[in-house]
């Protein structure tokens, strides 16, 4: 795995989500550090930074899920993300959810 500095974003990202109280998964594997929003078997978001992922040699996170229309035309994942705009597309998420509680809690093409 790389040099440990590079993974300060995703624990940046953790940290906010911890302080939020927005439900999540965190996982530190031998490759890079994982989370899934809210949770891995029925993930609305995963954020990664891990040895090839967009972004990695730089500290930034990779997200699959919660991608503008924009993005999701490109690829079915977005990187070189810092962990605010990551946080604030997982906030917008939980919040519209909370109010909305009709809305499914699995649909992983849900736009910001």
């Amino acid at each position: 795995m790389g040099d440990v500095k590079n993974l300060d974003e995703i624990m940046k990202l953790h940290e906010m989500l911890e302080k939020a109280n927005i439900p999540h998964e965190y996982s530190d594997r031998s490759d890079g550090k994982f989370i899934s929003y809210p949770q891995h078997q029925n993930f609305i978001c995963d954020a990664c930074c891990f040895t090839g992922s967009y972004g990695y040699e730089a500290g930034l996170i990779e997200i699959m899920g919660l991608l503008t229309p924009e993005e999701y035309e490109n690829d079915d994942v977005v990187g070189w993300l810092d962990a605010e705009n990551v946080f604030n597309r997982i906030k917008n998420d939980w919040e519209n959810r909370k109010e909305n509680k009709n809305v499914s809690i699995d649909s992983r093409k849900d736009n910001i």
